[in-house]
């Protein structure tokens, strides 16, 4: 492993200082898109001009040239500090969109408008990028201020507009002029893009991007549909990378425009802030298998298949890691990537295509297509080109002709390959010709010679393959009961747990303004304790899976288990007080040192004596005994709860076991609990066996191999 990785790292230097100069206007172009190149308002401490309210303002008119930004580094002024700030703490801005790159600071932001009518004015305020976290409006009334708070920090439908953009709903009184406050923090890039609107024109821009969006995403999911049935009638694996890589497309676009928030994920706020960069490695892992695929890297161009060597690694990576580390880190990591690893895309494929491969041009002006439209957007984004129909729109023209030209290379490929292989066949039938003439006769007098063998051999080989085919047959057919007896459970099992949570939401989500403080914590309580309950079952079904296929790692060591009783007893004690069950332990004096896997074992003592208190009366007690023997060590758990039945003892250890008996204070039971404790302890050359009476109580022992046994066995 150390060799791979030594060779790896070697070969990834050697490449990097071969293409050094591409690297540097890729991490230009990093710096660009990503917002570490902030701009900020110039050092003036003029006031920004007073924003008239009219209908040519309210119609998508930008605030930017009319705000006056205050920094406040360590995020600490409250609104009163920032009122009472000197003139010259404010800075005039300079730009339509200001932009302060990734910060951990906050930015405050302030604006008049003058209403000069005799007659109120509603308007609204955009924010027109969705990945901010937190935006604060003060609003001042009467000498005091109230506030207004929207961000993808909040769950979505909590926003006074169901829109993808933060929208603030303002109304000016007539003949009256106020100073507006907002605080901005976020962990993405800071860029503070506001724009006017009146709720006509809001409603009438929206109405036409929702049908642009629309068509977008249609032609998108229509391109990713068409080549899934392209990849199933044609079997070539060039069409599954290439649906990867649209279905990644689609999910990045999806969640930088804030649709996602707005459509899919509303109240998975974590999600919602960190799934970003995720989708865009992803996206590009995908663009790189499908390129080297598509190109055939590995045969024609072998730098460059080290370099996608070193690139896939590092976007898993990326992909992967995006979910734990903050997210400025997680983007700026996978846009590194994506920036980088575009441009020697580019330039592969126009390699290849002046080799001779016509299907590489379509790939290389695919990709440019793309850049373009992301260096157009970034461009627009810091106001260096207009804002409009068209700039706005410019990521998604380009990943669609992308999308349209990849579909156009990969069946110019299969042209391609479908020429080459027609000239093979006929240079193969003109071989076969030659030879064929020749062997005829000597393969008449040996077909003939090996007809009456071949067929005798034949008849047997049916015969088997009846008898395996039947064999087979039986084995699917158990294989399908125990698919239906296990669905039946697990449906029955996670219906209700879902049922109530999807009906204490709804609950939640039309009464949440009438609900007491009281009933919203009992009503999450309950959505927590189903939740819970569904974790468990699938927690349990998970361990089932890993143990049945042998992804279960056990690894025996020497401990004492002594240390694993003492340490369920503490754990549980809580439970059986609650129970008002007595907890005892009885410890014998002898060695009880055992050689088996120290976690699966905490997991069966964790079972068992869940198990106790579950099913006990309050008021019994509960003892956990460990007794040494001659070539194993005791585990006892006694209840004196309900005991198990004849027909309760058959079934005990299988699978989603439904027992006569029932938990005692209402608490919850997948019946798989007993089936993995049983195979974790087969696993370790232990066992679990019940004893019982009924109406007496139960007792679970778990045997596992004493640690002198296991030595002299070793030895």
């Amino acid at each position: 492993m150390f060799v791979v990785c030594s060779l790896l790292l070697r070969d990834s230097f050697v490449i990097m200082m071969r293409f050094l100069p591409i690297l540097r206007f890729c991490a230009a172009l990093v710096c660009l898109h990503t917002g570490i190149f902030c701009f900020a308002p110039k050092a003036v401490s003029l006031r920004a001009d007073t924003m008239q309210l009219s209908t040519d303002e309210l119609s998508g008119s930008p605030l930017g040239l009319h705000l006056d930004i205050l920094h406040d580094k360590n995020a600490s002024m409250s609104i009163e500090d920032v009122a009472r700030a000197q003139s010259g703490d404010w800075k005039t801005s300079s730009g339509v969109t200001p932009s302060f790159g990734f910060t951990t600071s906050a930015y405050w932001v302030r604006f008049t408008v003058a209403n000069r009518q005799q007659y109120p004015i509603d308007w609204l305020i955009e924010i027109a990028y969705p990945m901010l976290d937190s935006i604060t409006l003060f609003v001042p009334e009467s000498g005091v201020f109230t506030s207004k708070t929207v961000g993808d920090h909040i769950p979505f439908h909590q926003r006074e507009i169901e829109y993808r953009n933060c929208i603030l709903s303002l109304k000016e009184a007539a003949a009256s002029e106020r100073t507006y406050y907002l605080r901005f923090r976020t962990t993405s890039s800071l860029n503070i893009p506001l724009y006017m609107w009146s709720p006509a024109a809001l409603t009438q821009s929206i109405s036409r991007e929702q049908l642009v969006v629309g068509l977008y995403y249609g032609a998108m999911l229509v391109m990713l549909i068409y080549n899934l049935f392209l990849f199933i009638g044609i079997r070539d694996i060039n069409y599954l990378y290439y649906i990867c890589f649209i279905a990644g497309q689609i999910m990045y676009q999806f969640t930088l425009n804030g649709l996602a928030f707005q459509y899919v994920w509303q109240d998975a706020i974590w999600w919602a802030n960190n799934c970003l960069p995720c989708f865009m490695s992803f996206a590009t892992f995908w663009a790189v298998f499908f390129a080297r695929s598509f190109l055939g890297s590995k045969e024609n161009a072998p730098q460059f298949e080290k370099l996608y060597r070193v690139a896939l690694p590092l976007l898993v990576l990326s992909c992967v890691g995006s979910l734990v580390m903050p997210y400025s880190l997680g983007i700026k990591i996978a846009t590194f990537l994506a920036m980088v690893v575009s441009p020697f895309l580019i330039i592969n494929a126009i390699i290849e295509w002046k080799n001779g491969y016509e299907p590489a041009q379509y790939f290389a002006i695919s990709w440019i297509a793309f850049i373009g439209g992301v260096i157009l957007y970034t461009l627009k984004t810091f106001g260096w080109i207009p804002s409009n129909a068209l700039t706005n729109l410019t990521i998604q023209i380009g990943s669609l002709l992308q999308v349209l030209l990849l579909s156009l290379a990969l069946v110019g490929k299969f042209n391609v390959m479908r020429r080459e292989n027609y000239k093979s066949q006929q240079q193969l039938v003109k071989a076969q010709m030659k030879t064929l003439e020749v062997e005829r006769a000597r393969q008449d007098a040996e077909i003939y010679r090996l007809r009456n063998v071949e067929l005798a051999e034949a008849y047997n080989d049916v015969e088997h393959k009846n008898e395996e085919m039947s064999r087979l047959n039986d084995s699917l057919r158990d294989l399908n009961n125990e698919k239906n007896e296990f669905l039946g459970i697990v449906a029955h099992d996670l219906k209700n747990p879902l049922s109530n949570i999807s009906m204490l939401g709804k609950v939640l989500s039309e009464e949440s303004e009438t609900l007491k403080a009281d009933e919203v914590k009992e009503f999450a309580e309950d959505i927590r304790t189903a939740s819970g309950r569904m974790f468990e079952l699938i927690t349990n079904l998970l361990d089932v899976n890993a143990i049945e296929n042998k992804a279960v790692r056990i690894t025996p060591i020497p401990f004492d288990l002594t240390e694993v009783a003492q340490h369920v007893a503490n754990d549980y004690r809580g439970r059986a007080e609650a129970k008002q069950l007595k907890m005892l332990l009885e410890m014998p004096p002898e060695n009880t040192m055992v050689f088996a896997d120290k976690s699966s074992t905490l997991q069966i003592a964790d079972n068992l004596v869940s198990n106790a208190i579950k099913y006990s009366p309050y008021g019994k007690n509960i003892t956990i005994r460990l007794s040494k023997h001659d070539n194993y060590v005791c585990f006892e758990v006694e209840d004196e709860g309900q005991g198990l039945t004849p027909e309760d003892k058959q079934k005990l250890f299988g699978k989603f076991a439904r027992l006569s008996a029932r938990p005692t204070g209402g608490e919850h039971s997948t019946g798989l609990g007993l089936s993995i404790a049983k195979k974790l302890a087969e696993a370790m050359n232990g066992d679990i066996s019940c004893e019982s009476v009924f109406g007496k109580g139960s007792t679970f022992l778990l045997s596992l191999p004493a640690l002198s046994a296991a030595y002299s066995e070793h030895e």
